[in-house]
């Protein structure tokens, strides 16, 4: 038999034995546990079903039920790790990391990639596909969970704290559900479903993975409450450092052996942190344009293995045209790499973010502005990647525009 097939069909038998993995959520009859294949298949139907409510643009519904049938694959190895569980969230990501490796290792190379890479941005949750993926796998359990008199919240003592808490993207992704959740929070309290522990007048993290002290319900260090992906890798802003440029030339030799330069056009060191003298995020975001027609797949297998997180049809501030391609760098499961690099992969074109840069660099006064703008947002944006990014983008489409007309 081909190899190719081969380990495609071993790939698709050890997925099936995600029919006997049990979750703590009851069917809506409370005739038993489900499964992680019909929690997976429940949260790829109300993806579909929902998609009317998402609130943030740019979400691919078919790259959102990708990530609904690919999201708790490695449970069959791992083992379902319940939402509340304090215990079993210190282990969870090494846990389910080991299993990743094993399973999507038997895939052909490609694919492979694309289904880790799919599951990786699922769990990073800094994607609009991803965010609204994220709110709907939480979504699911919680109306089941409304439905069968709070099953597992009962079971497990959970509080009106913990569920907003967990509830979080679906607030930021679906809004126009928020009210919903609202009333369904309120009302199991009354039912005595869930604890009531100040609710919604606890300020809500956003998603999460880790955990921290157990049996500590504050809001900010719960396990249950699962510390968010914000909080491992934060905005952190940095004085300017004059080895940014060496940083940037490093990465720039490294892609030019990994792709060969028959397939990049141009690599630019582009953001704050090609600003000489700004205060920046110490992230070095590099423009990588190649030639048309580069065939995708093999450019992303060309990467070292471990060292790069490719997201596909990531949210940009500014716009972006095939191949919408980000690939990350330096983010480690403990948190960020000394070095730390975003590369934008586009096809060749003329793109704002020189324009943007350059100006700053030619406009000291606009940089200076820019700077402050920063570190007024830090104060309200440390742990919440989309809502900074999303607070500078006015100013910068102003400067843009500016810069594009000058």
């Amino acid at each position: 038999m081909d190899e190719r097939i081969k380990g495609q069909l071993f790939f698709l038998a050890e997925a099936d034995k995600m029919k006997n993995v049990a979750r703590q959520t009851l069917l809506a009859d409370k005739s038993r546990e489900e499964t992680d294949a019909e929690h997976s298949w429940h949260f790829a139907l109300m993806a579909m079903t929902l998609y009317e409510y998402v609130g943030i643009e740019g979400v691919d519904i078919n790259r959102v039920i990708k990530m609904a049938l690919l999201h708790d694959l490695v449970e069959v190895y791992a083992g379902d790790t319940f939402a509340y569980d304090t215990e079993g969230y210190e282990s969870k990501e090494a846990r389910e990391r080991e299993a990743a490796d094993k399973l999507f290792s038997v895939l052909p190379e490609a694919q492979a990639l694309e289904y880790r890479s799919l599951w990786e941005e699922f769990d990073l949750m800094e994607t609009p596909d991803a965010l609204y993926a994220s709110a709907v796998d939480r979504f699911q359990p919680f109306y089941s969970n409304y439905l069968t008199n709070g099953h597992t919240w009962v079971k497990h003592g959970v509080s009106d704290k913990m569920v907003y808490s967990r509830m979080a993207p679906v607030k930021k992704a679906m809004p126009k559900l928020w009210g919903f959740v609202v009333d369904v929070i309120n009302d199991s309290c009354e039912k005595g479903y869930l604890k009531y522990d100040n609710g919604e007048n606890a300020e809500p993290v956003s998603a999460g993975i880790k955990g921290g002290e157990k049996n500590n319900l504050d809001i900010k260090n719960s396990v249950a409450e699962e510390e968010p992906r914000g909080r491992k890798y934060p905005i952190v802003l940095s004085e300017y450092n004059p080895e940014w440029p060496e940083w940037f030339e490093e990465e720039k030799l490294n892609l030019e052996r990994a792709f060969g330069k028959g397939v990049i056009n141009k690599i630019t060191h582009i953001g704050s942190t090609s600003v000489p003298g700004m205060m920046a995020k110490p992230t070095i975001d590099i423009l990588l344009e190649i030639h048309k027609g580069t065939d995708i797949e093999k450019l992303v297998g060309a990467l070292p293995k471990g060292e790069y997180t490719c997201l596909t049809k990531m949210a940009l501030t500014m716009e972006t045209k095939e191949p919408h391609l980000v690939i990350l760098k330096g983010y480690l499961p403990a948190g960020f790499a000394e070095k730390v690099y975003h590369i934008h992969v586009r096809y060749p074109g003329d793109w704002d973010e020189p324009y943007f840069s350059g100006y700053l660099i030619s406009h000291p006064e606009v940089a200076a502005q820019y700077a402050a703008l920063k570190q007024g947002l830090l104060r309200n944006f440390e742990h919440d990647r989309d809502g900074y990014t999303e607070a500078k983008t006015g100013f910068i489409r102003a400067v843009i525009e500016e810069a594009r007309q000058s």
